[in-house]
């Protein structure tokens, strides 16, 4: 992320509260975040899936948002509200964006095919992925991601998460083979 302060444009699928977003922003105040999220909170511990099970399943997740509090925190704060952008899960993207990213979110919670058509309509020649990454055994995840992209990862970082764990215990869990963050650049 050398050329930050060329960027204009930034995705953050699955922001949250936008905490990255919120600090970018008071350093990079010329670029335009795009947050995407659900706008509500709704948590069911007797039916939440960490790791969600079928990959097709998109509402397998609970989520935990709500843009009333960023929007409180904008407000009242040195960031420049014309410069965050709240979006639905179902809302178009910008186009030629220079960043998405994705942290603890998509590709980890639920599977890459649920934004990846948006994502190579939105993410410029040049612009770059960056994303926490599930495994589950038999996926081939990161060759499909380099390959639609035209890039190896250019950062990679592995998680580990001991055997004896008591995450390992979450339903969904047991047939991870690997988590980690990775990054690649766009050149196709």
């Amino acid at each position: 992320y050398s050329n930050l302060k060329n960027m204009k444009k930034i995705i953050d699928v699955g922001s949250g509260l936008a905490q990255i977003d919120l600090v970018l922003s008071q350093f990079l105040p010329e670029i335009d975040f795009y947050l995407v999220d659900k706008n509500r909170i709704e948590y069911d511990p007797e039916n939440f899936v960490y790791f969600h099970p079928p990959l097709d399943n998109k509402s397998s997740h609970g989520f935990y948002n709500s843009f009333d509090v960023i929007k409180d925190v904008v407000a009242n704060s040195p960031v420049n509200p014309e410069r965050i952008h709240f979006l639905h899960p179902e809302n178009e993207w910008p186009d030629n964006v220079d960043v998405v990213m994705s942290y603890y979110s998509w590709n980890w919670h639920y599977h890459k095919s649920v934004y990846w058509d948006k994502l190579m309509q939105s993410l410029k020649l040049g612009g770059y992925f960056s994303t926490t990454l599930t495994l589950r055994k038999g996926e081939t995840t990161v060759d499909e991601i380099s390959q639609d992209l035209g890039s190896h990862p250019c950062y990679y970082q592995s998680i580990q998460v001991p055997a004896n764990s008591p995450d390992r215990r979450l339903k969904g869990f047991d047939d991870i083979v690997h988590t980690g963050y990775y990054t690649w650049q766009r050149l196709k």
